[in-house]
Parts: C-alpha cells; sequence; structure tokens
C-alpha cells in the first residue's frame, strides 16, 4: 500500500495546476546636483557712428549695439557688471589726445533693465530670474580736447567689459564697439 500511496500522491501531482508565480516590485532612485551656473553664449560687437558737429568738431556717437547673450540657472546669485573703457584698445598714431567714453544698456529676455542716460562708471546688477537674458550695449567717445586735439583720420576701437559673476570670481566677456572718422 506504501508503494501505492506514493503513486496516487505522484500521480495527484502531476494532476495538480502549476504554481501561481508572485509579483515583485522594487523600486529605483536617481539623484543630481544643480551647481549654479552662469555663462556667456554669444557676443556681438558693435559700431560706434562718427559725427561731425561744431562745438567738438566731430565724436563717435551711438551705432549699433552690442550684445551679450548671458545664461543664469539660479537667479539672485548672478550680476552683471559693465565695464567702461579708460582709453581706446586702437587709434591712429595721429591722435595724441584722449577721450571721454559714455555708454547705455538695455537687458531684455528672463531679464529686463534699461537706461537712457550717458554713463561713465562702472554699472551692476542682479539677475533675478533664470533663462537667458541679452545684454545691449551701445556707446559713445568725445574727444577731451576738441579744439586742439580732435579725433583724426583711421580706425578706433574701445572695449567694454561685460561680466557675469557668482559672490566671488565669474565669466568675462569683452565687447568691442569699432568706428571709424
Amino acid at each position: 500500500m506504501a508503494s501505492g500511496g506514493v503513486a496516487v500522491a505522484a500521480s495527484l501531482l502531476a494532476m495538480a495546476p502549476p504554481a501561481v508565480a508572485q509579483t515583485q516590485t522594487t523600486t529605483v532612485e536617481f539623484s543630481g546636483t544643480v551647481d549654479p551656473t552662469g555663462e556667456i553664449r554669444s557676443v556681438t560687437d558693435g559700431t560706434m557712428t562718427y559725427t561731425i558737429d561744431s562745438q567738438t568738431g566731430g565724436f563717435f556717437n551711438y551705432g549699433s549695439p552690442a550684445r551679450v547673450v548671458v545664461n543664469v540657472n539660479n537667479p539672485s546669485t548672478w550680476l552683471v557688471t559693465i565695464t567702461p573703457p579708460a582709453s581706446f584698445t586702437t587709434k591712429p598714431e595721429t591722435f595724441t589726445g584722449a577721450a571721454t567714453f559714455f555708454y547705455r544698456y538695455a537687458l531684455s529676455g528672463a531679464n529686463t533693465a534699461s537706461t537712457s542716460s550717458d554713463l561713465q562708471i562702472p554699472t551692476q546688477f542682479p539677475l533675478a530670474n533664470s533663462g537667458e537674458t541679452t545684454v545691449e550695449i551701445q556707446s559713445k567717445a568725445l574727444p577731451q580736447n576738441p579744439q586742439s586735439q580732435p579725433f583724426t583720420a583711421g580706425n578706433y576701437t574701445l572695449r567694454l567689459t561685460v561680466t557675469i559673476s557668482p559672490t566671488a570670481g565669474g565669466a568675462t566677456g569683452i565687447i568691442g564697439p569699432t568706428g571709424t572718422p
């Protein structure tokens, strides 16, 4: 009977439905860190337009703006600084005088600001919003002694410096409006 009982048990197992698979679930985690970043994406130089007038003999007036496109991902931790030039980068050898430089700016895109005033000192302002901001800058130059040392014929170049920086350091883009009397 023992062998008959084993035979019955074996035949019952053979007729039993197969075992049901159990569903199993697990989770996986992904992590990442966003570092505060800021970058100068593109720089386009501007121009100055030579204008003749009776008081100065002639000066470089505002022409097409220079453009600096910046992008930041962590607002309120980045600053834009515009620093005007102290002298021409290039000038004709025949111009021995000095010049006074002015600029004005306009921001568009993620951040907006502008001035129509003639500025001569560095300007700094925060980028309050994440994203891409276009900084447009126009510049002009007047001879300091127009009667005795007017601008002479030739090519002139000046450079303004645009810096984006977190609390320390920063990326700098130099833009160079140029003009020819």
